[in-house]
């Protein structure tokens, strides 16, 4: 499974947002911080969804797993913020805020929480 999710994200999601330079960065961080590595997998999980790969009941079962132990992870982050990897943080924070399975056709404009200062 692990492997299935690895090829999907490096090979199929990624292969056309990162330049090649950029991949080993995000291996290395996937393969060795859990919380980095479930909020990808999460994201992977809602490209598949809305691209219409897998199993949808299969994928939006592992999709939730994933958005769990993201959100169990970042909070135990946030509860030891002096020892904690804040791009990780930071990254799995960003992934819970803007990912979401809705198909983009059906988004909703959001306000957002505050006014560029250069319009």
């Amino acid at each position: 499974m692990v492997a299935g999710i690895a090829d999907y994200c490096f090979n199929v999601v990624f292969k056309n947002t990162l330049q090649p330079q950029q991949i080993s960065p995000w291996f290395t961080a996937f393969s060795q911080s859990p919380v980095v590595y479930h909020a990808v997998c999460y994201t992977v999980g809602v490209h598949q969804v809305l691209s219409g790969s897998g199993t949808a009941a299969a994928v939006e079962q592992q999709t939730l797993t994933h958005k769990g132990q993201t959100i169990k992870l970042t909070n135990e982050l946030l509860n030891d913020l002096e020892n904690v990897d804040a791009e990780a943080m930071i990254l799995a924070m960003l992934i819970l805020w803007r990912v979401n399975a809705t198909k983009p056709n059906n988004q909703q404009e959001e306000t957002l929480l505050f006014s560029p200062y250069m319009q």
